[in-house]
């Protein structure tokens, strides 16, 4: 940590310490001579919320008077609040639009493009897309607002018209068009695509290039619901034949981005994965210091706090007794595949005559031996779930299914792009 992030710990771990009654409590066996980050303990999110569940006094540091409260279920099972002043909610979304301003190189006369439902259109589309990009045009800039629930034809003679210098949407929007217009027909004045998401497949990746041969690709700014906007992407260009797997680096403005391993470590080599634990650096009304964003990632450097998002750290499958890990079945599957099946896996819950089941959908074609995979990923799920073989053999649970589909019949999250890891069918 240099002297300036040292510096900004310093003061974020004072105001908490002095503000916030929950840090106050949490730090009251540490001496206050300017401990290091690394020395604190990380947050406890199940101690964290349950105080400010029995009293918001607990982790508010002044009632709120005026401003904005989020309600989710965040990084827990249970229900969280998140409150913001008018204050910081100004101050989050200029930090969004600058670094996206800097980032994009947004000048006089561009034209944004988004393609989006016409629900969020009626809603308000700068709206929409501030709230989940915090992108800002210039004040000459020009908003183009395209429906994807239009005719394909349509759409593609919308973005023909009034070449857009920037589009967004998500992955399958932007393939749909793509192949509509065919590999021959490019769109010259598109140099940079905002996608949702993170991850891209090589063949989706791949299917657009032609479409697309001048835009840097970049993902959306890598944030969370809970603390907002946390890494920047880099941009990757469409010419590349490779999987997309987006770099990011540290929002430094807003945060100081820490990774550790289970133990509470931290780590500072590349290419290893950790828990991302975050210190906000500009949150006064709910400060949060040392806290477990519920996402795994790695170093790309550490000097440079560059950083590759792995996905959520620990999500929960549960059917009548037994609950399963999902980064085991994801585990079990890449073995079974022997591949990594990142960004092409789905787990769906549903119901079949009253009784849970378990479906497995992959974005890959139909092996040869599909009965085979099916078998061999349910035997290691019995192996690795004592639970789960007893409610199986006691018919509490049905027979596994796996799916193979298109990629583009994975659900995502309609905010965030983001792939939801299980979708709750029941």
């Amino acid at each position: 940590m240099d002297d300036t992030e040292a510096s900004l710990a310093r003061e974020a771990i004072s105001f908490a310490r002095k503000h916030s009654y929950y840090y106050r409590h949490l730090y009251r066996s540490i001496p206050e001579d300017d401990p290091f980050l690394e020395d604190l303990p990380i947050t406890d999110l199940k101690d964290y919320w349950k105080m400010a569940r029995a009293d918001l006094a607990n982790v508010l540091t002044t009632p709120l008077v005026g401003g904005r409260i989020y309600c989710t279920n965040g990084s827990t099972d249970d229900p969280e609040t998140i409150h913001l002043t008018m204050d910081e909610t100004h101050n989050h979304s200029r930090a969004k639009a600058l670094i996206w301003g800097n980032t994009l190189d947004l000048s006089e006369g561009d034209r944004v493009a988004s393609l989006a439902t016409s629900n969020d259109l009626h809603v308000g589309f700068w709206d929409t897309v501030n709230m989940y990009t915090g992108l800002m045009i210039p004040v000459r800039g020009t908003q183009i607002l395209i429906s994807n629930e239009q005719p394909l034809g349509d759409i593609a003679a919308a973005v023909e018209k009034f070449r857009p210098s920037i589009l967004i949407g998500s992955p399958v929007d932007l393939v749909r068009l793509a192949k509509h217009l065919g590999p021959s027909h490019a769109l010259l004045s598109i140099r940079a695509i905002l996608y949702l998401g993170h991850s891209l497949s090589k063949d989706l990746h791949s299917s657009w290039r032609g479409t697309y041969p001048k835009a840097k690709l970049f993902p959306l700014l890598y944030s969370t619901f809970d603390l907002g906007l946390l890494g920047v992407p880099a941009p990757i260009t469409t010419c590349e034949d490779r999987e997309v797997d987006p770099t990011y680096s540290v929002a430094h403005e807003v945060a100081i981005l820490e990774i550790v391993a289970d133990d509470g470590t931290a780590i500072k080599q590349p290419g290893v994965r950790g828990n991302i634990i975050v210190t906000h650096l500009t949150r006064r009304l709910q400060p949060v210091v040392r806290y477990p964003v519920g996402d795994v990632a790695e170093w790309a450097d550490y000097e440079t706090r560059t950083f590759k998002y792995r996905g959520r750290a620990s999500v929960k499958i549960k059917l009548a007794t037994s609950t399963l890990d999902f980064t085991l079945v994801k585990r079990i599957v890449d073995e079974a595949l022997e591949t990594d099946v990142h960004g092409r896996l789905q787990c769906v819950l549903c119901c079949e005559d009253s009784r849970p089941k378990l479906v497995i959908r992959l974005a890959y074609p139909i092996p040869h031996n599909p009965g085979q995979i099916r078998h061999n990923i349910e035997s290691a799920i019995w192996k690795a779930s004592p639970d789960w073989k007893r409610d199986r053999l006691a018919g509490a649970i049905l027979s596994l299914r796996l799916e193979w589909v298109d990629i583009g019949l994975l659900d995502h999250d309609e905010s965030s792009g983001k792939l939801k890891e299980i979708v709750d069918e029941r």
